[in-house]
């Protein structure tokens, strides 16, 4: 008689490498894209905005805080209605100025197709920065109002 075999429980690991705590692993693989076989870091594990904790919630889990976690609603959802209005996405710096070119671009590369109305680079992170070519350096000077070269772009004189 074969026995099947059991998978064993996503690991879940914060912005540090460190394994979630227990509370937070145990909710955190709720919304885990259930394929997922190796060990993954919180921050592509699923989008945050689509749980009922929140954004801001799941950031401080990645950063190695313990929030309170909310007594309410605690199961999978979809995304916020208010997030997936047909406003456009207005991307914006920390002080609430709408990207520049070539920056806005090169940021909706990255953002969640599903996000709508005005989010900033800043608080927000609409995507992860250091899993992008630019990097987080860069994107924290475009997030500060800064121009930072693009890596690879070629800068012309005249």
């Amino acid at each position: 008689m074969k026995t099947l075999k059991t998978r064993k429980p996503l690991i879940i690991l914060n912005e540090y490498g460190k394994r979630l705590p227990p509370k937070y692993m145990k909710l955190a693989r709720k919304y885990a894209d259930k394929r997922r076989t190796k060990p993954c870091d919180l921050s592509v594990a699923f989008f945050w905005i689509d749980t009922p904790e929140g954004y801001a919630f799941w950031r401080n889990v990645d950063h190695g805080k313990s929030p309170k976690i909310p007594r309410e609603k605690t199961t999978p959802t979809k995304a916020p209605k208010k997030a997936l209005g047909k406003k456009p996405l207005v991307l914006t710096d920390s002080i609430g100025e709408e990207l520049k070119e070539p920056y806005k671009s090169l940021a909706l590369k990255y953002t969640d197709k599903r996000l709508a109305g005005e989010h900033s680079l800043a608080e927000n992170r609409v995507f992860i920065w250091r899993d992008t070519p630019e990097g987080h350096i860069f994107w924290m000077n475009v997030a500060d109002g800064k121009s930072p070269k693009i890596p690879g772009e070629k800068t012309t004189r005249g």
